[in-house]
């Protein structure tokens, strides 16, 4: 019995040798073929990281550049309304001067001055051109 066992082992190595083999061998590939894949998932997932974080950056920069644009935006506003202040105040006083003159004329006796009309106020904005602010 023992003896027909060696010829049965020494008859069917060979073949079980072959079959381990082929096996091992599809089942290493198989298993290197997944790390590959895990591995190229992975560098994709970094890469994916790496434009994420770029992209964010980006967005903080233009962010930062448009809260600076607001601001100026804002101080130009508070400016042009200032302006504007000061601007209807020497409209209004330049008519109160009109106003007396030609009530201190007409007390005189004399023929009524002609003024120079003044602007319009508030001044249209396609009449006045842009001025940009140097820095």
């Amino acid at each position: 019995m023992i003896g027909h066992l060696g010829a049965i082992w020494q008859a069917l190595s060979g073949p079980a040798e072959f079959a381990g083999t082929f096996l091992s061998g599809m089942f290493g590939n198989a298993l290197r073929m997944r790390v590959q894949k895990r591995r190229e998932r992975l560098e994709a997932d970094q890469m994916a990281l790496g434009l994420v974080a770029s992209t964010t950056g980006l967005v903080e920069r233009l962010n930062a550049l448009l809260d600076e644009r607001i601001a100026e935006q804002d101080a130009l506003h508070r400016s042009r309304a200032q302006l504007l202040s000061i601007l209807s105040e020497v409209q209004a006083q330049a008519l109160a001067a009109r106003l007396m003159v030609r009530e201190l004329d007409e007390a005189a006796g004399r023929q009524p001055r002609r003024f120079d009309p003044l602007p319009p106020f508030p001044p249209d904005v396609e009449e006045v051109p842009p001025q940009v602010p140097e820095k």
